[in-house]
């Protein structure tokens, strides 16, 4: 074990030497990925396609803050919406001038998760952006989880409906608009998503809020359990089609999201329960109980190198006394 701690302390020295490199490295791979995610999935914006452009968005990107980065992907999805049709374009401007004045403004807590969610979802891991803001939040960073999940049932709801909204359909500017609205309110998966996700956020939030040793990984484990039960519940109660939602990609999607959530959070939280100590104390007005759990701090071991010097001192040559020495060769003759 102690290899592991080892091996966390030598990249969290690393990442914080070259942190002003590597934040911003890592937003410009998290937009670059957006943007080709939003090419390959959607890919109505043939200017925004060009691999120039994505590269020049997502370098911006990555001088940017989260919250920035949040609003350039959100400009690119609406410019792809407006491809599609007028009145995509305007469901999409009215939810993301929802989640400004909500999220953005009142709630600034966890920005990035709006972005990340429907990021993740392509690669069907997106519970692990709700177990990592239960870690690390409060209870306000469920909007950001929540608004993601809402992006993403929207631009599947588009890619499902594009057929129908683009070209020169009998349908009137009306009826496409209601459309859309139709099939995102009838959407049952998208409410079984959204119920699993704010049940793992309760759950790891307020386990972890707990005093007891290795609160965070119960809080894991248990947030991934029930979120899969909710999911495969939910399904079930619902009668969602097992090919819309698959009972293997439940499985295997919320076991990966824990076990990526559990090697973050060991990165991020590092404490060694068998040194906790228990300290009372009072002052004029309390008694105060504190429960002191140490975090694991060590140190790689200075190895010193001695420089040997394998040089040999010359030999000693005997003295003479008089006496030739006679060859063999010479001996024989």
């Amino acid at each position: 074990m102690m290899q592991f701690y080892l091996m966390r302390e030598g990249i969290m020295d690393f990442y914080g030497k070259y942190a002003m490199y590597l934040t911003p490295l890592i937003r410009f791979m998290t937009a670059l990925t957006g943007l080709l995610l939003m090419d390959w999935n959607m890919g109505y914006a043939n200017r925004l396609g060009s691999i120039p452009v994505m590269l020049g968005v997502a370098v911006i990107c990555g001088f940017l803050p989260w919250g920035g980065m949040t609003l350039v992907l959100g400009v690119c999805l609406l410019y792809q919406f407006l491809s599609v049709s007028v009145e995509v374009f305007a469901i999409g401007l009215v939810l993301f001038f929802f989640i400004w004045i909500i999220h953005m403004v009142l709630l600034p807590e966890g920005r990035f998760a709006v972005a990340l969610v429907p990021i993740l979802f392509c690669f069907d891991i997106p519970y692990v952006v709700p177990v990592l803001m239960a870690l690390g939040g409060t209870l306000t960073g469920i909007a950001p989880v929540s608004f993601g999940v809402v992006v993403y049932y929207l631009i599947r709801t588009v890619i499902d409906s594009a057929s129908t909204l683009t070209g020169g359909g009998t349908l009137n500017m009306l009826q496409r608009f209601l459309q859309v609205l139709t099939a995102l309110r009838d959407n049952k998966v998208m409410y079984v998503m959204l119920a699993a996700f704010v049940a793992v956020y309760l759950i790891v939030y307020l386990i972890r809020q707990m005093s007891v040793d290795y609160s965070r990984m119960i809080g894991i484990v248990t947030g991934t359990v029930t979120g899969a039960l909710v999911l495969l519940l939910g399904e079930l109660a619902l009668q969602i089609d097992f090919r819309t939602l698959s009972i293997t990609s439940i499985v295997v999607g919320t076991l990966v999201s824990g076990v990526i959530a559990a090697i973050l959070d060991f990165f991020i939280f590092a404490v060694d329960y068998n040194r906790t100590e228990y300290v009372q104390f009072e002052d004029d007005d309390y008694y105060y109980y504190v429960k002191a759990v140490p975090k694991i701090a060590v140190t790689a071991p200075d190895k010193q190198v001695k420089k040997i010097n394998t040089r040999t001192a010359k030999r000693p040559q005997p003295e003479h006394s008089g006496r030739r020495d006679i060859p063999t060769d010479e001996f024989w003759k």
